[in-house]
């Protein structure tokens, strides 16, 4: 540094300046390509919740019969321990298992209602009488897979 002049002075300082505005726009590049991948992952939640809240929905509405809704919330919890364990399988992110967990949530809700619904409504006749002579095992499993 003893003989460097001025004109190498800052040249040096150019170039270590180029050098960290290159090392900026590297990692601004990395963060943009991290954003538009949880920006997708983001959007295929959004999709994955818009269905899930409609078969939810059709349960809270009563739009399909008992033994619907047991095959679904049965299918659903099969399909919710298979994706946890995928989970355990791939390095798994925050918000995938936010979501599972928040899935995991609406079903025990969802399994409780119903078996509620099966047992403490057994003044009413016909299917749903018949439902829960048919299923109560099935509830009893359910509840069982869920814990």
């Amino acid at each position: 540094m003893f003989g460097m002049n001025n004109e190498d002075k800052i040249l040096k300082k150019l170039d270590n300046h180029e050098a960290i505005f290159s090392e900026h726009n590297r990692v601004v590049n990395k963060q943009n390509r991290l954003i538009n991948k949880l920006t997708d992952i983001l959007n295929d939640q959004g999709q994955i919740l818009k269905a899930h809240s409609k078969f939810f929905v059709g349960i809270e509405n009563k739009q399909i019969n008992h033994d619907e809704i047991l095959e679904k919330l049965m299918t659903e919890v099969v399909n919710l321990r298979n994706d946890f364990n995928e989970l355990e399988d791939k390095s798994a992110t925050k918000n995938d298992i936010n979501e599972l967990n928040t899935r995991l949530d609406e079903v025990i809700h969802l399994v409780t209602k119903f078996d509620q619904e099966m047992i403490g409504n057994n003044h009413r006749v016909g299917e749903l009488d018949e439902t829960v002579q048919r299923h109560p095992k099935d509830i009893l499993m359910l509840k069982n897979m869920l814990i």
